[in-house]
């Protein structure tokens, strides 16, 4: 029954993404294919996610040193966010060909 975390779109198309978590504002951003995503401490990026898939592994890439139970927790929501939009689109896309 507790909101731990929080994101809402933010600037032109929902490009940007506030998370808000513990009391703190970062951002969020997909790349352009979706395969990917940044968390931003303001315009500092501290990390950088891809995801894998057809045997390439994903990595997580740190811009700056956080601890691990606040570092874990943005990914898990940024992961989450990432699949909310691709969900989304899919259940937008049109139909089969004919």
């Amino acid at each position: 029954g507790q909101v731990i975390a929080r994101m809402e779109p933010s600037g032109w198309w929902g490009v940007w993404y506030k998370l808000f978590y513990n009391g703190k504002e970062f951002r969020w951003k997909m790349n352009g294919w979706g395969t990917a995503f940044m968390i931003y401490d303001g315009e500092t990026e501290i990390a950088r996610i891809e995801q894998g898939g057809h045997f390439k592994p994903g990595t997580v890439t740190l811009n700056r040193s956080m601890e691990n139970k606040d570092l874990v927790p943005l990914i898990l929501y940024g992961i989450f966010q990432q699949y909310m939009i691709a969900a989304n689109a899919a259940a937008a896309g049109g139909g089969g060909a004919a």
